[in-house]
């Protein structure tokens, strides 16, 4: 029987094919760790407050300053952001 262009290609690179497949998988693997590391990080970011709060009365230090209204939004925006990328 006379194998076709396909067939023959499939046979003869075969092993290619089970080495792509296993390269595929750690490399996935890999990029999945370090994914979560950033997630990790961007919402650590997210949800600290900038500038930290004054010991003694647990506001945030930046509220009183102009960068203050800044500060409010950033946290949505991270996540609407961090969620609009993961949609795409």
């Amino acid at each position: 029987m006379k194998l076709t262009a396909e067939g023959y290609f499939i046979t003869a690179n075969s092993e290619l094919r089970n080495l792509a497949k296993e390269w595929l998988k750690t490399t996935a693997e890999g990029c999945s760790v370090v994914a979560v590391l950033i997630a990790t990080v961007a919402f650590a970011a997210a949800y600290t407050v900038p500038g930290g709060p004054n010991q003694s009365t647990g506001v945030p230090v930046l509220v009183g300053t102009s960068i203050g209204p800044i500060c409010k939004q950033l946290p949505p925006w991270m996540i609407m952001s961090m969620v609009s990328i993961r949609m795409m």
